[in-house]
């Protein structure tokens, strides 16, 4: 018998009334193993025990933390001896029916352990508590008289006694006595009177961000926003389960069409969650979303502090927080009574995990629990993903279209330099994007450089052997930072100085190659002497806050330049922006991935869109070395559409997702026979059972195209089926389920459903 959130009471006579609680309780534990294991509860945490709490419990040769599934009146038959709960962590459950089911789902579709699924939702230590400060007021008779008692003679205590007075509720000791420029000694002395009490209080910390000045009659909607925004309302009214595809290109003003669905959410008595891809485009949406909707407006991801990550994940939990906005894994978050999902740049590749499991997919998550929650999803992009299409094309979602920007702005115009032949002559910037940045500057217009690679340079070679200076544990070059003064590897982070001289052929003909960011603002300056050049990317941008030092600047005019990587591409809109160079367009096209075709043309598209969303009109300049590529010239004609039809029949013919679906095993081990012996017990273990299966292709083992990553080899063995349902008797085999638990010292084995690193 599995009990739910309230224990039942048993009645076992009319004059007895005592309450027996069940005395087994299921636990799930984050670990890579899908079984759950009984445990006894003691009797001094009878009946305090729930589903959806935190305990610790035996596991092994240690107490570990594990999540309480449900609870049993009897244990199971089959096992001899059952262990007992050590620890009760929370007295209350950190998840609600809804949020449970949507967990058991995320295990039971990336085959992940439940316990691993209920660690992603509540990323918090034990030892994670709400703040507490001192706090003053007065005493409740000091309040009742109102007027301060004649015997205070002492001016700094009738001002402390005036000030309180004037507060209706408790206020930080600590800010109140540095505000009146007091000592500790005067609150005391009140405290002995009885006219003042100090006493500890919770307080939650507030994530800081800039509000923006909007209101909404600011905004007069588009046709194409009003025809969109009407569909939406309309499924919101009539409580329709419905997913939108919202295909609106650059500028055309999807965010506003987010806001007033909200809004009407909220005015449905619904709540809303908002998933957004980067981290860098958190304060500039919740400033708006603030400035509109109020402080019901919540946010969650990892660049929070963990206590201001854990205050607003309880300020969800208890209702304060109607409408959530973050990252990722903000598609757990604990809101109530849901009615809609928005998944903004739903194509981007970071709303997929990776590492630590599960390997969910945040835009899929948010789909299934909107579903789920029986409300509306919004996927919004300029450039959908091919899956995300292909679903809408299948009838599984509904095509919403914005193609024209918001006031009749006009697309930028896009000019192609083909760098063949000459990258060596002009190096990084072109003679005619160089006359492009002159202008700007002359004209007091902003530039954004895009190039998808940090560092200065890309590697270091010698040009008399060909030795490259690659990272002892990754098999990739070292890329060479000149602000750090070291060869840096983006993987492992390992570090080196540069070498002087060749460490191969020990001659001097060692040389930089290649170009990151570092060097293309070196470039800026050399040839535009004073301009204000910014850069953003990962080097510069860690730690708390970071982003918005960079951004803020160039927001509000005091930066002419911005160089910056992928971040750059993200959803951000600065009206000043008329002019968005694209150093390296087609790198991501030497990527072994199938899916390069779609990154480049997602990303070209993206980066391109930055340009001309204010008064005036806005220019890109592309260069590339590759200029006929499909992926490369749809992008700059911004057709979506024509480069959709052309990458679903290339994926057709490759029979490759969305046409297919693909899980895909990756075995890490630090001895390189190991990995590769594995590989192939794992590979002849799927094999046998494919033969039984219908309808499934595996693919042998092979090397990864990343070999060595952080002094593991890695291998990898793909499996691809045209409907999923013919996988789970595969991976749900006892066989593969051990390899997967496998803890041999030095291997790993993932198991990655639905993968899109490939590398």
């Amino acid at each position: 018998m599995n009990w739910d959130y309230r224990c039942r009471i048993r009645r076992h006579s009319a004059v007895s009334t005592e309450p027996k609680f069940p005395g087994y309780a299921e636990i799930a534990f984050p670990i890579p193993l899908r079984k759950n294991f009984t445990y006894s509860i003691p009797d001094i945490l009878a009946g305090r025990i729930l589903p959806g709490c935190r305990v610790y419990a035996p596991l092994g040769k240690r107490n570990a933390l594990g999540y309480v599934v449900c609870l049993k009146d009897r244990p199971p038959e089959d096992v001899a001896e059952i262990k007992s709960i050590c620890q009760l962590v929370e007295e209350q459950p950190l998840f609600d029916q809804e949020l449970m089911k949507l967990l058991l789902w995320v295990a039971d579709y990336y085959l992940c352990s439940l316990g691993e699924a209920m660690a992603a939702a509540y990323p918090f230590s034990p030892k994670m508590k709400p703040r507490q400060i001192h706090a003053i007021e007065c005493s409740p008779q000091l309040r009742l008289a109102k007027e301060i008692p004649l015997e205070i003679r002492s001016e700094k205590q009738r001002k402390v006694l005036e000030s309180l007075l004037s507060h209706k509720t408790p206020v930080s000791l600590q800010e109140f006595i540095s505000q009146l420029e007091i000592s500790a000694s005067v609150v005391k002395s009140l405290e002995r009177k009885g006219l003042v009490i100090v006493r500890r209080i919770e307080e939650a910390r507030e994530p800081q961000f800039e509000v923006l000045s909007e209101s909404p009659q600011d905004f007069n909607l588009t046709g194409e926003q009003e025809t969109v925004l009407s569909e939406i309302l309309i499924a919101l009214s009539q409580g329709k389960r419905e997913t939108f595809l919202l295909h609106g290109v650059t500028g055309s003003g999807k965010t506003e069409v987010y806001l007033r669905a909200i809004a009407a959410a909220l005015e449905r008595g619904k709540s809303a969650l908002v998933l957004i891809p980067e981290i860098a485009l958190t304060p500039q949406t919740m400033g708006r979303f603030r400035a509109r909707l109020g402080d019901q407006v919540g946010i969650l991801h990892s660049g929070l502090g963990q206590g201001e990550r854990f205050d607003e994940w309880q300020r969800a939990r208890r209702g304060e927080r109607r409408v959530v906005v973050g990252t990722r894994s903000a598609v757990f978050a604990p809101v109530q009574n849901l009615g809609l999902v928005i998944v903004d740049e739903e194509h981007e590749s970071s709303y997929k995990q990776h590492d630590p499991s599960p390997r969910y997919s945040g835009r899929d998550v948010a789909v299934y629990r909107a579903w789920m929650s029986g409300g509306v999803a919004i996927l919004g992009s300029a450039t959908p993903s091919v899956e995300s299409f292909y679903n809408a094309r299948c009838g599984k979602y509904h095509v919403l279209s914005m193609p024209r920007r918001v006031a009749e702005r006009p697309l930028p115009t896009v000019h192609v330099i083909d760098m063949r032949g000459r990258m060596q002559s002009e190096q990084i910037l072109s003679s005619e994007l160089q006359c492009a940045l002159q202008e700007r500057r002359e004209r007091n217009e902003q530039t954004i450089l895009f190039l998808n690679r940090r560092g200065f340079a890309t590697s270091m070679a010698c040009r008399n052997c060909g030795y490259v200076v690659s990272c002892s544990r990754c098999s990739v070059a070292l890329v060479y930072h000149k602000s750090m003064g070291q060869l840096l590897c983006h993987h492992c982070d390992y570090r080196q100085s540069p070498p002087n001289r060749c460490p191969s052929c020990h001659e001097n003909f060692i040389q930089q190659q290649g170009f990151g960011t570092e060097r293309v603002v070196q470039a800026v300056a050399e040839c535009l002497p004073g301009v204000r050049v910014a850069r953003l990317d990962q080097d510069v941008t860690r730690g708390k806050s970071r982003h918005e030092s960079v951004l803020t600047p160039f927001r509000v005019g005091k930066v002419d330049i911005l160089v910056g990587t992928q971040m750059v591409a993200k959803g951000l809109d600065f009206p000043g922006v008329t002019l968005v160079g694209m150093i390296n367009a087609d790198y991501a096209l030497s990527l072994p991935d199938f899916r390069a075709g779609e990154r480049t043309f997602c990303l070209l598209t993206q980066v391109a869109g930055r340009s001309g969303r204010g008064d005036v009109p806005g220019e890109v300049f592309v260069q590339t070395c590759c200029p006929d590529n499909y992926a490369v010239a749809l992008a700059l004609k911004q057709d979506y559409l024509a480069f959709y039809e052309k990458e679903i029949r290339f994926r057709r013919v490759l029979t490759m997702p969305p046409i297919t679906r693909l899980v895909l095993w990756r075995i890490e081990a630090r001895v390189e026979s190991q990995a590769r012996g594995v590989a192939w017990d794992l590979y002849r273990m799927v094999e046998a059972l494919v033969r039984k299966a219908k309808g499934v292709s595996l693919f042998p083992p092979v090397e990864a195209p990343l070999y060595r990553l952080r002094d593991h080899y890695r291998w990898q063995v793909a499996m691809k089926a045209t409907d999923y349902r013919a996988f789970r008797p595969i991976l749900e085999s006892d066989d593969i389920q051990k390899l997967l638990a496998t803890r041999r010292e030095g291997l790993r084995v993932v198991q990655d459903v639905d993968p899109l690193d490939m590398l």
